[in-house]
């Protein structure tokens, strides 16, 4: 037995929109029954189908979404030889070090499919929530892990967002402040930039940039550090929705500080400035953050 089995499987025909909605129905039971979080993890979950009498593993000729699976397949895996990809994903097996080991790459294809049923956005986006809510709740990214290489989620979150950019925020929730940079760096780093470079500046980043609240990860969110302080300076209008959203959330939170004993929305500033937090900052910028913090005090007390 293969030390990653998986313990709870989801049977689904992906050519089949009420499957697919079964499916998704079941997953989003798991989170609120507690089965996932209380007592399994989310990389516990698998999507299979069935043949007969048999439970088997999906392969990339069960999907209909084939081409959009290869590209993500090939950006997540570092390919760069689709054949090799195809390969991998036709028989869900990687050959490494003389030994075939199991691919869990079933949400994918769930969700690739999923995304494309417009009836089916609702249960998705709230399949995804249940995902990012996890996170947030875990704070931990071992909570996460599908295998010793890949985390459980991501992918769901990953076509959502890339189907309806409103949802790139969710990302940004689910990269937790407690995140492991050293064995999950691809995600922290690759994936809303992966976003940036499809669709370009949208709100929508500033949005997932103000909602995040791991530092590194708000770092790695556009082309360049700084990238978010020339953008303002340039539209002051999206700095003016910055700031909205950036009230409206603290003005809610329990702390304004990180663990470290730093000003939350002073990293907020400095990621902006692509500085380090215990950095001053610029008179201009200074006075932003005082003003910033003045009405949050203001309306939490």
């Amino acid at each position: 037995m293969d030390q990653f089995e998986k313990e709870i499987k989801i049977i689904v025909d992906l050519h089949s929109e009420e499957s697919i909605k079964n499916a998704l129905d079941e997953y989003i039971e798991l989170f609120e029954s507690g089965k996932v979080g209380e007592d399994k993890q989310i990389g516990d979950v698998e999507f299979v189908k069935k043949e007969g009498n048999e439970i088997k593993t999906l392969l990339l000729g069960d999907c209909p979404t084939k081409e959009e699976v290869i590209e993500y397949y090939m950006f997540v895996r570092l390919i760069n030889d689709k054949e090799d990809a195809v390969q991998q994903l036709e028989e869900m097996k990687d050959y490494y070090q003389n030994t075939y080991s199991p691919i869990y790459f079933s949400e994918a294809l769930v969700f690739s499919n999923a995304c494309n049923y417009p009836n089916l956005k609702e249960k998705v986006v709230k399949a995804c929530e249940m995902i990012a809510n996890y996170s947030k709740k875990k704070n931990d990214t071992w909570s996460l892990w599908v295998d010793d290489e890949y985390l459980a989620g991501i992918d769901a979150l990953y076509f959502l967002a890339k189907k309806d950019p409103t949802y790139i925020y969710l990302i940004a929730e689910y990269i937790i402040p407690y995140w492991d940079d050293e064995h999950a760096q691809f995600t922290i780093e690759e994936y809303i930039k992966k976003l940036f470079e499809l669709y370009g500046m949208r709100k929508e980043f500033i949005k997932a940039f103000v909602v995040s609240d791991n530092s590194y990860a708000r770092g790695n969110m556009f082309s360049d550090f700084r990238y978010l302080k020339e953008h303002f300076e340039k539209n002051p209008d999206d700095y003016s929705y910055f700031k909205e959203l950036t009230i409206e959330k603290y003005v809610k939170e329990e702390s304004l500080m990180t663990e470290y004993g730093v000003s939350r929305i002073k990293e907020l500033y400095t990621d902006i400035l692509g500085i380090y937090c215990e950095d001053d900052l610029p008179e201009y910028w200074n006075n932003e953050y005082e003003a910033v913090c003045k009405e949050i005090d203001e309306k939490r007390n």
